[in-house]
């Protein structure tokens, strides 16, 4: 059994961004891994091994290491017992992408910086039928080790891609898109305002100060999600409020309402 695992051994996301690679941890993320990209090399422990042999597939080398090595290499402790190394997606900018053309949701990110949310917003609109996710350049890396856990592979599985300012968004605009931004008050709408629009783009701004001028002047609407009053809350954390407003501006046949069996009810 081969057992070098040097490939692992730098997992900055900076190094493995510069050399082209994704690393994911875990079972769950390693076969959404192996399901959509060319792999590189897996490492598991032992009772691990059979395991990670059924998700690769013969498809790259497979260096069987102790828990103790495979943590000291990888530099965290929770591995999951497996790692996959595999070539990293291209993301294109927003011309090259299916989904403005013949989509019906997008998610537009703005500077959200935080891996963590991103990886969250991801995932929420992977499980809410969402369509695309469009970032960026100042958005932390959708495919950093993070990112990747965060969003549960959504990443993997979503359309991605990059634009470039306003005219990217007046694109969508002028293509049939309604763009609604992200609000906390104002003159913004409802989030039932969402639920008519036939191709929606909703916009999240960054953490710290919300979407940039010039792409709420591009918005079609303004939405915001009603709080308690008189608390020492003035917003949700970004991830929070996106999950929200995916659900109320999710796709038609997403469904609008618990199945019979939910188990919610007498």
């Amino acid at each position: 059994m081969l057992r070098d695992i040097s490939i692992f051994s730098s997992l900055r996301d900076r190094d493995l961004a510069r050399e082209g690679l994704i690393i994911g941890e875990g079972r769950f993320l390693a076969e959404r891994i192996a399901a959509s990209c060319s792999l590189v090399a897996a490492a598991a422990v032992p009772k691990a091994r059979e395991k990670m042999e059924t998700i690769i597939r013969g498809q790259c080398p497979l260096y069987e290491v102790s828990q103790e090595e495979l943590s000291g290499t990888a530099g965290y402790g929770f591995h999951r017992g497996m790692l996959l190394a595999a070539r990293r997606p291209e993301i294109p900018s927003l011309e090259g992408l299916r989904v403005p053309r013949e989509g019906r949701r997008i998610v537009v990110c703005a500077g959200i910086g935080d891996p963590v949310n991103l990886g969250t917003i991801m995932r929420s609109a992977a499980a809410l039928g969402w369509e695309g996710v469009f970032m960026d350049r100042n958005c932390a890396d959708p495919f950093s080790r993070r990112t990747l856990r965060c969003s549960m592979g959504a990443a993997l599985s979503l359309e991605l891609g990059y634009f470039e300012g306003p005219g990217d968004m007046a694109y969508l605009k002028n293509t049939g898109w309604v763009l609604a931004g992200a609000a906390i008050g104002g003159k913004a709408l409802p989030p039932a305002a969402l639920a008519s629009a036939e191709k929606l783009a909703i916009l999240f701004g960054s953490e710290g100060f919300g979407l940039p001028e010039q792409l709420r002047d591009e918005c079609s609407m303004e939405v915001y999600i009603p709080q308690v009053r008189n608390t020492m809350v003035d917003s949700l954390n970004v991830a929070a409020a996106a999950a929200i407003l995916l659900w109320e501006g999710r796709p038609e046949d997403t469904g609008r309402g618990f199945p019979a069996d939910h188990g919610c009810g007498p």
